[in-house]
């Protein structure tokens, strides 16, 4: 009962965000477009998962008009945002859950996917799914945040939950490192794994825009949480305040918040 009510909360924040979406995902534009110059020949028939906007599909059609794309994500809305900004040239879009995907076996030759996974609330159970729809030899490329993605901010808050005398500061999503995600791709059945790891640093004027950029892209924390969660304006000025002192932008400027990337390559059995 508690995954489905996250995944609820998941779908609920991206549906909201769906029209905000455009104006604050430029990381996620920067990482679709990243991830789409990892394929080097026509991926053929191709599955793009959580598509949202289409970014990925997008990037990929420019790259290969050929190549034969459907997506897919959790949220209508971004699909629907995707139809009306004509964003991919997709054969099909269609709402799905990458952990129970409508879709019958080997039917693609290459299966995409840009910070997706993060999502997941069974990791293992969405890679079963990817390998399950790719043909026997076909390939999974995708890119999801890693382990030290927004340490600062964690790190700000666990001390100002201290300063105030909070035992208890708010939950976390916990990001998976390479080495869990590589070998949950080995117990399923892929192999040539690659894993590419890169850091990437995002400047914002404080907190605030943070958070609200954050909102905008519908990537909200969806660990349920206490009354002593972020939203209390105190706590949340102690934070701010906090997190400015350990993590600075340019010139001490701003704040700086931290993503993690994983990019990833595997080939299907």
């Amino acid at each position: 009962m508690r995954e489905e009510e996250r995944k609820k909360t998941i779908k609920k924040n991206f549906e909201m965000a769906a029209k905000t979406y455009a104006n604050s995902s430029g990381l996620q534009h920067e990482v679709a477009t990243e991830l789409a110059g990892i394929i080097k020949k026509n991926p053929g028939r191709t599955l793009d998962i959580g598509s949202g906007t289409g970014y990925l599909a997008t990037a990929i059609k420019e790259k290969f008009p050929e190549a034969t794309l459907t997506t897919c994500d959790l949220s209508h809305a971004m699909l629907k945002v995707a139809a009306d900004n004509k964003g991919a040239d997709a054969t099909a879009a269609f709402v799905a859950d990458c952990e129970e995907l409508p879709i019958k076996d080997c039917s693609f030759d290459t299966v995409v996917s840009s910070l997706t996974y993060q999502w997941s609330t069974d990791i293992t159970t969405s890679m079963l799914e990817a390998e399950r729809v790719i043909r026997p030899g076909g390939s999974f490329i995708f890119s999801t945040l890693g382990k030290g993605t927004m340490a600062e901010l964690k790190k700000a808050t666990k001390a100002a939950y201290r300063m105030k005398g909070r035992e208890h500061p708010p939950q976390f999503m916990d990001f998976l490192s390479a080495e869990a995600i590589g070998e949950t791709l080995v117990t399923v059945g892929f192999g040539n794994i690659k894993i590419e790891k890169e850091i990437k640093k995002v400047v914002y004027k404080d907190l605030w825009e943070f958070l609200r950029t954050l909102k905008n892209i519908g990537a909200i924390n969806p660990e349920k949480q206490d009354s002593t969660d972020l939203s209390g304006g105190t706590l949340l000025r102690e934070v701010a305040k906090t997190y400015a002192r350990l993590a600075p932008g340019p010139d001490d400027k701003g704040i700086t918040a931290t993503y993690e990337i994983l990019k990833i390559s595997a080939r299907c059995a």
